[in-house]
């Protein structure tokens, strides 16, 4: 079994701007049993969805391999531009996906 290895937020430290691994008091590494090929566990996600930094929330929706779902949830997000990476990640992935649906030009 694979283990998360994500930074997760102490929201108890009240320190809202410090970034992942830079302040130890508002940010623990976490070591919790993950599945194989699975990046992070659900509390670390949870913690940097509602992180109250939307500079946090940002960087979590242009993280290469994001789940489409999380994504999704992303669109409902208070920060308009966590909404706007969110939506042009998912933008992206549609186009991807239309564009290997086409046949090649030969």
């Amino acid at each position: 079994m694979a283990r998360c290895k994500s930074w997760r937020y102490v929201a108890a430290s009240g320190d809202v701007e410090s970034l992942p691994g830079r302040n130890r008091e508002a940010w623990n590494l976490c070591s919790n049993k993950v599945d194989r090929g699975v990046k992070r566990c659900t509390q670390c996600l949870d913690a940097l969805l509602f992180h109250p930094n939307p500079a946090i929330r940002q960087a979590l929706a242009v993280e290469p391999g994001l789940a489409t779902s999380t994504l999704e949830f992303m669109l409902e997000d208070a920060s308009i531009a966590v909404v706007a990476e969110a939506e042009a990640i998912l933008r992206q992935r549609q186009e991807r996906q239309l564009d290997s649906l086409l046949p090649s030009a030969r």
